[in-house]
Parts: structure tokens; C-alpha cells; sequence
């Protein structure tokens, strides 16, 4: 597998036809949107080994001050369905993202990253647009990536809808005991948490 995966290549696996769908609409966007220095997408996708039940984690890299609207851009052209839940978080004061499960259960996350943020980028990815090389400054082997890097109750109650629904996929595709072992660790997560006082 190379290092840099072409977003063509994902044209030869139709059960991905929804995530290419919406990488070509992004990559539009991002192409027409001052700011965008780079982005690009990891984990299974770029692996090879994604299904029709994986999400697409977009990572952009943008200039100063550039993260809000850029998110904003993307996020009008992505949900072309009904949206039935979007996490919105932040990564520090400059870097957002959002994660967003639509009606037909295709899901994505948009992660607008400003360069003071240092968030690493692990080959092997996709590229969907890269300014000047910028992509390449922004690597790292080290990154964890995938559900090893999922960590129990990270976003507390808002982010619950999200992880229950990732247990579900992965129900889905077999992974019975991980996703026993994180609803173990997310249940005393959440039982260890400080509970408002009904005094």
C-alpha cells in the first residue's frame, strides 16, 4: 500500500461509492475555499480495508484563522441527507471539528486543523487536496488511528450518541469482544464522572 493513496482508486470499490460520493464534493469545496492548505483522509479508507459501514475522518490543515469557515463550508455540502445527530467539539481555542450519522447511517467527521494545533497526520492516507506539499510536514508514525485510538466518554454526554453508534458498527462487523471491553471501560467512565448534587 503506498504511502499517498490516490481518491480515484476508491472508484474500483462500489460498496464505497457513498463515501467517494462525498470526498468528491469536499474536495470541490476545498478547492474553492481560501485557506485550505491541505487535506486528507486515513485509517481504512486509505488501508483498503473500509466497508460500506465506514466513515470518512477528513482532516484538514488550514491557515490562521481560517477553521470556522472552512468547517462551515464543508459541513453545508456534506449532509445531503437527514442529519439525525452532529457532535460539534473542539480540538483546542483555534481547531473544530464536527461528526455528523445521517438518516441512511453513512457517517463522517471534519477536523479543521489551524497550524498552531499539532495534530499528526499517519500515512498511509488519501489525498484530497495539498497545497505546496504542506501534507508532507504534517506526518507522523507515531498517530494512533482507528478504534485503538478511541478513547471511552472523551466528548462526556454529548459525544454518547456518537460512541454508541460506533459500537454498533462494530457489532456489525464481528468485533464483539472490543466492543464489550470498551462498553466496560465507557460504562465506568461514565459511573466515575462528578453527578450534579440532588441535595
Amino acid at each position: 500500500m503506498p504511502a499517498i493513496v490516490a481518491l480515484e482508486s476508491l472508484a474500483v470499490r462500489p460498496e464505497l461509492s457513498r463515501q467517494l460520493g462525498l470526498l468528491v464534493r469536499l474536495q470541490a469545496v476545498l478547492r474553492a475555499t481560501p485557506g485550505c492548505l491541505g487535506a486528507a483522509v486515513g485509517g481504512s479508507l486509505a488501508a483498503g480495508t473500509a466497508d460500506a459501514l465506514s466513515d470518512v475522518d477528513l482532516v484538514v490543515y488550514c491557515r490562521t484563522g481560517a477553521a470556522a469557515s472552512i468547517l462551515e463550508a464543508l459541513s453545508l455540502a456534506a449532509a445531503d441527507r437527514e442529519v439525525i445527530h452532529r457532535l460539534r467539539g473542539a480540538h483546542d481555542q483555534r481547531s473544530i471539528y464536527e461528526k455528523v450519522i445521517l438518516e441512511d447511517w453513512s457517517s463522517y467527521e471534519l477536523h479543521v486543523i489551524e497550524p498552531e494545533t499539532r495534530m499528526r497526520l499517519k500515512p498511509p492516507y488519501v489525498e484530497i487536496v495539498d497545497e505546496a506539499g504542506y501534507l508532507a510536514t504534517r506526518i507522523s508514525e507515531d498517530k494512533p488511528i482507528g478504534r485503538a485510538a478511541a478513547r471511552p466518554f472523551a466528548s462526556g454526554d454529548e459525544g454518547l450518541t456518537w460512541e454508541l453508534f460506533n459500537c454498533i458498527k462494530w457489532l456489525r462487523r464481528g468485533h464483539t469482544e472490543f466492543t464489550v471491553q470498551y462498553l466496560r471501560a465507557l460504562g465506568e467512565r461514565m459511573a466515575s464522572r462528578a453527578l450534579p448534587d440532588e441535595g
